[in-house]
């Protein structure tokens, strides 16, 4: 992944969220395998359930290899001294710390218990910054109740990607002016993950500090900046935040699909954890903030003369299809109606109609026929 200290772990270390991510990318990982050997062979092609028993051993496997338990130290890094077990990204200590997304985006997986999700969330809590804006080198800024990028082994946390530094000099601006948006959403995710599988609500009435759970994770929704009118995430030069973290090398300004997507699943998720409180009010507010970022997003990102169906990344730079922010729109049910059809009509060819392009050891999620190179300061079209 780009925009992190660049050490590529080795094949068997491979990120969790590669195992983890959607079931057809699993169906790829199947089709690779049976056109690679030799067709004189004629091999029977495994099943479904064989497909899944493989998939689900790997994913054990690759989260076993990641946990990092206290008192250990993975590489050059510093020692666990967080109390508690703690789930790198991949099993060969290429990432050494602990990635609120990456942990997030793992845990339908099955294989990470109730009792260390709330270990990291809990860690994320205290790493949350406070009431007060920070200023760090380079223009950078923290702002209040921000959420790290990274939470390093001895308890430090880090704002920005590229970089294991906690203090002052977090980067120069490559990966934004703000630290991203996406992981103040998937702190709120952790919650509702371990509010759905554990049935329990107490959690969130525990304290860090001046706050309860709950309070952060409020605190933490209203974080990013927004289009109020919209509701939308938005960002600009001169205050520049990555929207989704797996895109923090690629240039995206205006208003941004990909981090609204988020925020709409994000106030869903903090709704129906406020019910379980009995806090309906509350809970109608973000319900209205659902509302208006479901008509936002077709309306804004949604340009039928330039896009074709696809929603497009991003309102002012990076105004190409994103192949992600679509179907993930389609699997939240923003889109509805004739915006679904279209949606799903110009997702369709990539269904073994046409080959994926590939970079390295990394899909991209692209049409082979996407023009390229693209202007300079925009980001690739059809984005992974």
């Amino acid at each position: 992944m780009v925009g992190r200290p660049h050490y590529r772990a080795p094949v068997a270390g491979i990120r969790m969220r590669s195992v983890l991510r959607c079931s057809f990318a699993a169906g790829l990982i199947v089709l690779a395998a049976c056109s690679s050997t030799d067709a004189r062979r004629a091999p029977t092609p495994p099943t479904l359930l064989e497909n899944l028993s493989f998939l689900r051993g790997l994913t054990r496997d690759v989260v076993e290899a990641a946990r990092v338990i206290p008192g250990v130290a993975v590489g050059n890094s510093p020692t666990n001294v967080t109390g508690g077990t703690l789930v790198m990204p991949g099993g060969r200590g290429g990432y050494p710390a602990f990635w609120i997304r990456d942990l997030a985006m793992s845990l339908d997986s099955g294989f990470v218990s109730p009792d260390e999700a709330l270990h990291h969330l809990r860690l994320v809590g205290r790493c949350q910054n406070g009431p007060d804006q920070r200023p760090l080198k380079h223009g950078l800024v923290i702002p209040a109740y921000a959420i790290p990028d990274h939470i390093n082994f001895d308890g430090t946390a880090v704002f920005y990607p590229g970089t294991y530094s906690s203090g002052e000099d977090q980067g120069d601006g490559t990966y934004g002016q703000l630290p991203p948006v996406d992981d103040h959403y998937e702190f709120i995710h952790i919650a509702w993950w371990l509010w759905r599988t554990t049935g329990n609500t107490s959690f969130l009435n525990e304290r860090i500090g001046d706050f309860t759970i709950l309070g952060r994770l409020l605190a933490a929704f209203g974080a990013p900046e927004i289009d109020a009118a919209t509701g939308l995430v938005q960002t600009s030069g001169s205050r520049r935040a990555v929207g989704f973290g797996f895109c923090d090398a690629i240039h995206l300004e205006g208003k941004l699909l990909f981090a609204s997507l988020l925020r709409y699943r994000a106030a869903g998720e903090l709704s129906q954890m406020l019910r379980a409180q009995g806090k309906r009010e509350q809970a109608r507010a973000l319900d209205e903030q659902r509302r208006l970022i479901s008509r936002g997003i077709p309306r804004v990102f949604g340009n039928k003369s330039a896009s074709k169906g696809w929603l497009l990344a991003a309102t002012q730079v990076g105004t190409q299809p994103d192949v992600w922010g679509t179907l993930y729109a389609l699997h939240l049910g923003v889109l509805k109606g004739s915006e679904e059809k279209r949606a799903l009509e110009v997702l369709r060819p990539l269904f073994g109609k046409e080959p994926l392009l590939t970079r390295g050891p990394y899909v991209m999620y692209l049409k082979t026929s996407t023009p390229r190179p693209n202007p300079p300061g925009s980001a690739p079209p059809a984005l992974l």
